[in-house]
C-alpha cells in the first residue's frame, strides 16, 4: 500500500523521506500527484485557487489539527487525483524533543485504483 510520510511543523507539512523526479511515470506519478495535492497551500495555485490543502490548522491544539487536515484531505485528494482511493491517515508523536516543539508525524496511504490515464467523467469535455 503506498503511503508518504510527514511532519506537522509550524510552517505546513514537512515530508520525511522521499523527492520526486520531473519524469516520474506510473505509481511514483501518482505518488508525486498525491504528494504535490498535501504540500500545497490551498490558494496559493494561480490557475485554481482551490487546489491544495488548507493550512489553517497550523498553531491549533493537536486533536483540532488531526481533525482539520483528516477533513482537507479526505476531500482534496479525491477531487484532484482520481486514480487512488485515500484509505487512512496516521498521526502519532514522535520524539520527546519533538512533541515538546509541537512536532508530531502523519503518514497518508491509499489504495491505486488505476495506473493509465485519467477517466472521463460523465459530461466530461475533450
Amino acid at each position: 500500500m503506498p503511503q508518504l510520510d510527514y511532519y506537522l511543523s509550524e510552517t505546513g507539512f514537512k515530508p520525511v523521506g522521499k523527492r520526486f523526479r520531473m519524469d516520474e511515470i506510473g505509481e511514483e506519478e501518482i505518488e508525486q500527484n498525491v504528494a504535490c495535492i498535501i504540500e500545497t497551500p490551498k490558494g496559493s495555485c494561480v490557475g485554481d485557487r482551490e487546489f491544495g490543502t488548507d493550512q489553517d490548522w497550523i498553531d491549533k491544539p493537536f486533536a483540532i489539527q488531526q481533525m482539520m487536515i483528516q477533513t482537507d484531505l479526505i476531500q482534496a485528494i479525491p477531487k484532484y487525483e482520481r486514480r487512488v482511493e485515500l484509505t487512512g491517515l496516521d498521526f502519532s508523536e514522535t520524539t520527546e524533543e519533538d512533541h515538546a516543539a509541537g512536532h508530531h508525524k502523519m503518514r497518508v496511504k491509499w489504495n491505486l485504483l488505476f495506473t493509465g490515464p485519467y477517466p472521463r467523467m460523465p459530461g466530461e469535455r475533450v
